[in-house]
């Protein structure tokens, strides 16, 4: 995961956008800093099996098809919080988390005549999330980083003061 963090002052974290990979999904998230050093963020997981656009939202009208099973639909989207704090003269910042993440679950079938996707349940469900993001912060305006999270797998970081 790739993060993008402008500063706002000398080693503080402003904000934040990253976007990486945890497994063979998509990540990316959004990041709100320095709210009396802590960090407010929001993020998306693309890990959906099924887009919601390609299935009926009803079930299937016929007796013809084969039950595929309960499928993520859509990215799942959570929020975050984070708690930052400068060691070793502020050069280093470490960032523990926590976090919950919603996904939407269907029960999808497959017709066997029209080759559409149908609707035949859902479920909404939350994943609790922790994360670690240790910055290394050489001067007032470079930022290296690398950190892990339980939803968002391990990802590295780098930002700019603009």
């Amino acid at each position: 995961m790739i993060i993008l963090a402008p500063a706002s002052e000398a080693r503080e974290i402003d904000g934040a956008i990253s976007l990486g990979y945890e497994g063979d999904h998509m990540t990316f998230a959004i990041e709100l800093a320095n709210f009396d050093r802590a960090s407010l963020g929001a993020g998306m997981i693309y890990n959906q099996e099924y887009s919601s656009d390609d299935i009926q939202e009803y079930r299937t009208p016929h007796d013809n098809y084969t039950l595929l099973g309960e499928k993520n639909v859509d990215p799942d989207y959570g929020v975050y919080a984070k708690i930052d704090r400068k060691v070793y003269d502020g050069n280093i910042i470490l960032s523990p988390g926590i976090g919950i993440y919603s996904s939407r679950r269907w029960v999808v079938a497959a017709s066997n005549v029209t080759d559409y996707y149908y609707k035949h349940g859902d479920r909404s469900t939350f994943s609790f999330d922790i994360s670690f993001t240790s910055y290394y912060n050489p001067d007032e305006s470079f930022l290296l980083g690398i950190g892990a999270s339980r939803m968002r797998g391990i990802y590295g970081s780098f930002g700019y003061q603009f």
